[in-house]
């Protein structure tokens, strides 16, 4: 071990537990289910690596009769992988560190399940094996959070932010967490990270909370439905935004966890009898075969949507429901977004999607929302304009009551 290197916190590990009565951190890794318990001693050593830190540095720091004690507990931190060079680990900031997505406190799950004053949590997907063209949407959630600050700041306070456009404050009295991402560390088609996506999601809801889900390709959503169906709700809907279906018939039995891909998730949805209604809009690819006729799904092709007044929205959806708002950032035309997998000319505007956002979504019961398919490597871009449509989405889930 060289003493000038610098080493930062593992962020593959999140914090499960914190118990100050008992004198215990629970570490958790969600990809490998590793599992440490550290004091809060211990702890106070490790949050020091929040920022990359060199050993050397770090002793300086330290009153000179505990330099050894605090030597060996870093000894130990490095054998068990908490903390790892800083040059072979993510990008690592210290702001984006201390705080989440919109700059929400990082909290853990256990944290965000017992405190009854968060409305909605966050969490990263970084999982892309259901994709059928370019990888890279498993790097989305990261690059979301990094540039999502710079177009809405949440604060401890819950007024918000002033919207000058709609002449009000945006998620005001509301308080986001932010518990992080999961994934798998290789790839393989609707592994283990469905599952706990579904039970994160049946836990969340279960204790009122609304997920916010940054995928990660749309395979995703279907652990989502999964997790809302555990939770208790056995009637709902899908409001779809997409250039693509995702669907061409229900599919009622098979393998899902073999044949789910983010090209047919809807048709497993579909196939779910708690599922009423998928609502999709900006669907514009050609496909060979024509799509099984269905009363479940209603289409608005293309920029068709924008044509109907609120009003006949209320007329053609039910209120009565409560819905799930899903966005495939390729229904944004690729001039706006070109950072995604399957992109397609001709999609909408970003003022045209958060106008059907609004006539659409505005006053249905809102039980979570998501974001997938943005390709976030080299296309901060892209996900500045991901970010701004996911706070859209926020906020109209923060106005409606479930």
């Amino acid at each position: 071990m060289n003493s000038s290197e610098l080493y930062c916190i593992n962020t593959d590990f999140i914090v499960r537990e914190n118990d100050t009565n008992n004198n215990r951190v629970i570490l958790w890794n969600p990809e490998s289910g590793l599992q440490i318990t550290i004091g809060h001693g211990a702890y106070s050593i490790l949050t020091q690596f929040a920022f990359p830190i060199s050993i050397k540095k770090l002793l300086l720091s330290v009153k000179p009769e505990r330099r050894d004690t605090v030597e060996s507990v870093v000894h130990s931190f490095i054998e068990s992988s908490l903390i790892v060079l800083a040059n072979c680990n993510r990008k690592y900031e210290k702001d984006f560190l201390m705080r989440g997505l919109f700059n929400a406190p990082i909290k853990s799950f256990s944290e965000v399940l017992e405190d009854e004053s968060i409305d909605m949590v966050a969490l990263g997907v970084e999982y892309d094996a259901g994709v059928s063209n370019r990888e890279g949407a498993k790097t989305a959630p990261d690059t979301i959070r990094k540039v999502a600050t710079s177009i809405f700041k949440l604060n401890d306070d819950k007024d918000g932010m002033w919207d000058p456009v709609q002449k009000r404050r945006i998620l005001e009295n509301t308080r986001v967490a932010d518990i992080g991402n999961i994934g798998d560390q290789i790839q393989t088609r609707n592994g283990k990270v469905f599952d706990r996506l579904k039970t994160i999601v049946s836990s969340l809801c279960k204790e009122g909370k609304k997920p916010v889900i940054l995928g990660g390709d749309h395979s995703i959503t279907w652990a989502i439905v999964q997790g809302y169906i555990e939770s208790g709700y056995d009637k709902f809907g899908i409001i779809h935004f997409d250039a693509h279906s995702d669907y061409l018939s229900a599919i009622f039995d098979g393998d899902w966890r073999t044949y789910l891909h983010h090209g047919n998730v809807m048709s497993w949805i579909a196939g779910r009898k708690e599922i009423k209604t998928i609502a999709q809009f900006g669907v514009r690819q050609m496909i060979d075969e024509d799509p099984e006729e269905t009363s479940k799904i209603r289409l608005w092709a293309g920029k068709s949507g924008l044509d109907l007044s609120a009003e006949q929205y209320q007329s053609e959806l039910d209120f009565d429901i409560p819905w799930h708002i899903t966005v495939d950032v390729d229904v944004l035309d690729p001039s706006v977004v070109p950072g995604t997998g399957t992109p397609l000319p001709g999609g909408l505007t970003i003022n045209e999607l958060e106008e059907l956002l609004q006539r659409v979504c505005l006053g249905r019961k809102i039980i979570g929302v998501d974001i997938v398919e943005l390709i976030g490597d080299n296309h901060e871009l892209s996900a500045l304009a991901a970010a701004d449509i996911l706070l859209r989405e926020m906020d109209i889930a923060a106005r409606s009551d479930i």
